[in-house]
């Protein structure tokens, strides 16, 4: 969720886990027979089969913007698709959670999108990003 915390200093703690609850529900209701993971905070796990993902993704959004009344609040969901993880990803069950983190966070300040697809150009942008990061301070001397 974007502003999740944001969110909750508006409303209160109880407020914001009312509504992790709610999203719970949601995702209950339209992935049915996935695998789910409240991973931490805000982020959730599911693991389910390539069937209507991306009407169902939408539906949820539209489902969520109902119960709130902070349209500052929006889900946003990364997805990785298992075939198209290196041999060595596929065996760290945590790099799919890690990758579809990062393709949720490129669409945070999208408010036209509900999901991105991780590709290798996200994971190639972050590590151009940390490389300029660490390597700043040096490049001013």
């Amino acid at each position: 969720m974007t502003n999740f915390k944001l969110y909750n200093a508006n409303h209160g703690i109880s407020a914001g886990d009312a509504l992790l609850r709610q999203l719970t529900k949601c995702l209950q209701h339209y992935f049915p027979n996935a695998l789910m993971a409240h991973l931490s905070a805000d982020n959730f796990a599911v693991l389910a089969p390539r069937k209507d993902w991306e009407k169902k993704l939408v539906a949820i959004e539209k489902e969520f913007q109902t119960l709130l009344d902070d349209h500052s609040v929006t889900s946003k969901a990364g997805i990785t698709l298992y075939e198209k993880l290196s041999a060595k990803s596929r065996q760290n069950p945590r790099h799919s959670f890690d990758t579809a983190k990062i393709a949720a966070g490129s669409i945070k300040q999208d408010a036209s999108r509900v999901y991105a697809y991780y590709t290798e150009d996200m994971g190639r942008q972050l590590l151009d990003e940390a490389y300029v990061l660490r390597n700043f301070e040096t490049a001013l001397q």
